[in-house]
């Protein structure tokens, strides 16, 4: 079986406003309860205001930091120390 890697363009067309977005990355806050952290977010954004575009594993960093949040202010571990507990 072979994998195989996809390569995304530098641009593409906003599916809400056909404005041209370009990749990049930028900084984004994200908030749980009191609590925020910001992270250095992927994804196709305008060239003034406006919304990004993510695809692909653009929002990975978003949901490990948000996992990450709930741990450390509710206790709810994450997949990655649930495994770390049952390999100790």
């Amino acid at each position: 079986m072979t994998s195989v890697t996809r390569t995304l363009p530098d641009t593409m067309t906003s599916p809400e406003t056909g404005e041209i977005r370009r990749s990049g990355i930028l900084p984004f806050e994200l908030r749980y309860k009191a609590e925020a952290v910001t992270i250095d977010l992927p994804g196709y954004y305008p060239e003034g205001q406006g919304e990004g575009v993510h695809v692909g594993d653009d929002m990975a960093l978003a949901g490990e930091a948000l996992r990450v949040l709930k741990e450390k202010i509710d206790g709810i571990p994450s997949p990655k120390t649930i495994r770390r507990l049952n390999l100790a």
